[in-house]
């Protein structure tokens, strides 16, 4: 839509200074798609807003000084949605006239003027917009009769709360007042300096002026919150000042927020002693958002979704991994991300590639027990299934447009670049990585940087310029490489042969010659070494011939590799002397070489059997972790009698052991094993004897609740497994229950419980009901719809079609309900089609998706890709697979 405003005022004031002598001096710049040019620089904003959360609009006035290089009529910015009411450039007393127009749906904006305008003056505004539906911008809820104000702006959502230079190059001071009703606490990134009463009874807060920040890291919070305020952090070695530091929470969750804001420092701190220097913005703000999935890192005012920040002691391990990995990663963000700024989008992994590998660094420090460096392990695994599609992308992928900007928002920006960091790291050493990073964050104190830029720093600051190579090999190519290894023996000594390629599954169709600067840790009984590899084949002596070698030692790299016959046997069989991260990464290899068509499926099983019985939860969990998706692929999605049978051997002796009971003396790796197996025994095996157990346990939870005593009714571990285990099995009217409960809750995580039990449904009956009801009642929010329709509904082979006709019959309705910056994850609907019918199904939608969502072509078309890579697995190995799974153990070298 387009829309011109024509301005009027009293006064009209001509200023000769600024007009050129002729037409032909007047610069003209087209329209920007992209990042804006710099003929234009803001300096300084005034923001003045009205935000009322009950109301449908808000509105404010905006002073933004500036400087006009090259004497102009038409000024590019951004502004979205917004109804401006005046626009005018002054400059002392004078003042030019402006006209606002919105210029095209992802608001590239301009304002133009009669007559040339240059130099340093101030660009005013006054104007209304709309709250968002979704939660982005600024958007306002309901909880229990009460209305809030949250903001996200993160990526361009700021120019839909206020006109500007909505372009991360521009970082400027801001001076902030809010005024709304006296009832409501109002929240911003600085603390408030004065409150002045208004009329009408509202008060007028305003803020302390910001240290430089982009317009993406602006932050409000409105509302009638309860506020904890918590002990100020003490002064530190590093620090020589105190941290004042809050929860802000919706009314009645003061509480719940104690854990969070007593477990802050030990995180706060482990960051700072990293980076050599001290928290650097005036306060922190912890803000529980109730119906937010992520985290968004505002300086001094970050958001979380409350189900992950209210949190205590007896919360789940999963729980409390969210939490301190989330939380470590937002607070790193304040170094990388705040005080240094990617340029443009297209380096915006700086930002949250290195908060999501030193957030894994931090709270392992702060929290061995949770094994949080696993977790971030496996998400840097799974990169690589997005990274093995010809639709993938660099790290730093050039953005060109507005619309490209969402989709640098993905596993490969957070977590192949956290992969790619840590595998530097090891290859340099953790202290000289450290000193890089330091001098990069002095480089570039409260300014931007590009990834140039930091590969310089890096190299100088380590004094290592392999660094450089190996960094922007990685960051520049697209693809993860798969390193092929050879050990051959004779008389004249043993060799490793690595043979690197891109990794390719079965049903690509891309090419596979790219040749990285990759660095090669591996393992045997004897050594572990190191070798930086640049040619496609590379011949390495070995000391002597090894009983076994770990081609990824530690798990360092970002890279998937495979063995001849003889040595993935022997490496199985010495399979005690790897670590935990080494399993891990074995398994994760294990599967890709399968699915490249390199591992016979008997070898596959014998591999996936033995790590499925290892002692440690986190290398039998990695098994656990892709039975679903073999079922899926390979299956169907049918659990059939072989199948089930195949699950329960690797799995009951280890419910056995485990019992399902639960003791406070438990480890988290303990409880977190036995849900998983539980879960493992009920969904994959079918067990009808741990499914009767779960179906009592979650209808006397739901009995608990309905009582308003759910309160110790079972371990909170088993919540999730126990509900989805009554859905199962359950009728029309118990499911009807509990999608009241989920309904008529503020309680977000018992939302998410009982929507994610709901989605396990095999009643016909119900699930009817759930595309022609529950989809479209008034107190599902948007963000529950998206994530049923796009993330639950497809995991179940029962309703993936429906669901998916449902997003076509329904898009805007389904995809209103996601923020602006991830719309392109609707994509995520067609993950697991494994037919040509449903391939047909869903090219025939992202054919003419781009107009309503934009930003989605790359990922519907890695999606596309997806599906052509399970068909191709299905056609290549499901009769093979099905024989492996119902034959008795066998050794690994006689199946190749």
């Amino acid at each position: 839509m387009r829309t011109r405003i024509a301005l009027l005022l009293v006064l009209i004031f001509t200023f000769a200074g600024c007009s050129s002598d002729s037409d032909r001096d007047v610069y003209e710049e087209p329209m920007p798609l992209g990042s804006l040019g710099t003929n234009v620089r803001p300096h300084e904003y005034s923001l003045s807003l009205n935000i009322q959360p009950e109301q449908a609009e808000f509105s404010g006035m905006a002073r933004i000084a500036i400087s006009i290089e090259k004497a102009t009529t038409k000024i590019w910015l951004h502004g979205q949605d917004l109804q401006v009411n005046s626009v005018a450039f002054t400059q002392g007393e004078k003042t030019f006239i402006g006209s606002y127009e919105q210029a095209n749906r992802l608001g590239v904006s301009s304002v133009s003027f009669s007559t040339p305008v240059s130099g340093s003056g101030d660009l005013q505004f006054s104007y209304t917009a709309p709250f968002s539906k979704s939660s982005s911008a600024l958007h306002s809820i309901e909880e229990n009769e009460e209305y809030y104000v949250f903001s996200q702006m993160q990526a361009i959502d700021a120019r839909r709360v206020f006109p500007g230079f909505d372009d991360p190059q521009f970082k400027t001071a801001y001076s902030v007042e809010v005024t709304s009703a006296d009832k409501n606490v109002v929240i911003f990134n600085t603390p408030v300096t004065k409150e002045v009463a208004g009329d009408e009874d509202n008060i007028r807060h305003i803020f302390a002026t910001t240290k430089p920040l982009p317009t993406y890291l602006l932050a409000f919070a409105v509302g009638p919150f309860d506020i904890y305020e918590w002990d100020n952090l003490p002064k530190t070695e590093l620090r020589d000042y105190e941290v004042p530091l809050r929860a802000i929470v919706t009314k009645g969750k003061r509480d719940k927020a104690e854990y969070a804001l007593r477990n802050t420092q030990p995180l706060l701190e482990e960051l700072e002693n990293y980076f050599g220097t001290p928290y650097p913005y005036e306060k922190i703000d912890l803000i529980a958002h109730p119906q937010f999935g992520g985290a968004m890192e505002n300086p001094g005012a970050i958001v979380y979704g409350e189900q992950g920040l209210l949190v205590d002691e007896d919360s789940t391990p999963a729980t409390l991994q969210w939490y301190y990995g989330v939380h470590a990663h937002e607070l790193a963000h304040m170094w990388f991300g705040n005080v240094v700024t990617p340029h443009w989008w297209e380096d915006i992994w700086l930002n949250e590639s290195f908060a999501s590998w030193l957030a894994a660094k931090a709270a392992h420090a702060v929290r061995p027990d949770l094994a949080i460096d696993t977790v971030q392990q496996k998400f840097s695994l799974g990169a690589i299934n997005q990274d093995s599609t010809a639709a993938s992308r660099q790290i730093q992928q050039p953005v060109r447009d507005n619309a490209e900007i969402g989709k640098t928002f993905d596993s490969v920006t957070y977590n192949k670049g956290a992969a790619v960091l840590a595998m530097v790291e090891a290859f340099v050493g953790e202290d000289r990585f450290r000193d890089g990073v330091r001098h990069h964050i002095q480089r570039f104190e409260h300014s931007v940087a590009t990834s140039s830029q930091f590969f310089e720093s890096m190299a100088a600051g380590s004094n290592e310029p392999r660094l450089q190579q190996v960094l922007q090999s990685f960051v520049e190519e697209v693809g993860a490489p798969t390193v092929d290894v050879e050990v051959s023996c004779s008389d004249d000594g043993a060799k490793l042969t690595a043979t690197q390629s891109r990794y390719r599954p079965l049903g690509a169709k891309f090419p596979v010659d790219t040749i990285w600067q990759l660095p090669l840790c591996y393992k045997t009984e004897d050594s572990e070494a190191c070798e930086l590899i640049s040619e496609e084949k590379t011949e390495i002596e070995l000391a002597s011939c090894p009983d076994y070698l770990m081609p990824n030692a530690r798990s360092a790299g970002y890279y998937r590799w495979n063995l001849d016959a003889d040595s993935w046997a022997k490496l199985l069989a010495n399979r005690d002397a790897l670590s935990v991260s080494e399993l891990v990464n074995l398994s994760d290899s294990s599967t890709s070489a399968f699915k490249a068509g390199k591992l016979k499926s008997g070898a596959y099983v014998d591999i996936l059997r033995a790590l499925a019985k290892h002692e440690n939860y986190e290398v039998a969990s990695s098994v656990g972790d892709v039975l679903q998706k073999l079922r899926l692929s390979l299956l169907d999605g049918e659990a059939t009698e072989d199948y089930r049978i195949f699950v329960e051997d690797m799995y009951a002796p280890r419910l056995t052991e485990l019992r399902m009971e639960h003791s406070s003396d438990d480890s988290p790796m303990t409880r977190l094993d036995r849900r998983d197996t539980i879960d493992l025994m009920a969904m994959e095996a079918e067990s009808e004897r741990v499914i009767e157990i779960l179906g009592k346990l979650g209808r006397e939870h739901i009995s608990a609740i309905e009582a308003g005593d759910e309160a110790n009714s079972m371990p909170d571990d088993w919540i999730n497994v126990a509900l989805r285990g009554t859905a199962i099995n359950a009728d029309y009217d118990l499911l009807v229950r509990m999608e009241d409960m989920a309904l008529s809750t503020s309680d977000q995580m018992l939302r998410d419980r009982m929507l994610y039990a709901l989605s396990k449904s095999k009643d016909t009956k119900y699930i009817e009901h759930m595309f022609t009801e529950l989809l479209f009642d008034e107190r599902l929010s948007g963000h529950d719809r998206a994530r049923m329709i796009v993330f639950m509904f497809p995991h179940n082979r029962d309703l993936q079609d429906r669901s998916f006709d449902f997003l076509v019959d329904n898009t805007d309705l389904v995809t209103e309900g996601i923020g602006g910056l991830f719309k392109h994850y609707t994509a995520s609907a067609a993950n697991q089609f494994c037919n040509e019918s449903q391939r047909q199904k869903a090219a025939n939608f992202f054919a003419g998706a781009e107009e309503k969502i934009p930003g989605i072509t790359r990922a519907a078309n890695q999606s596309l890709e997806m599906i052509d890579q399970c068909i191709a697995l299905r056609n290549a190995n499901s009769e093979e697979f099905k024989r492996a799974i119902s034959a008795e153990r066998t050794d690994v070298a006689d199946l190749d």
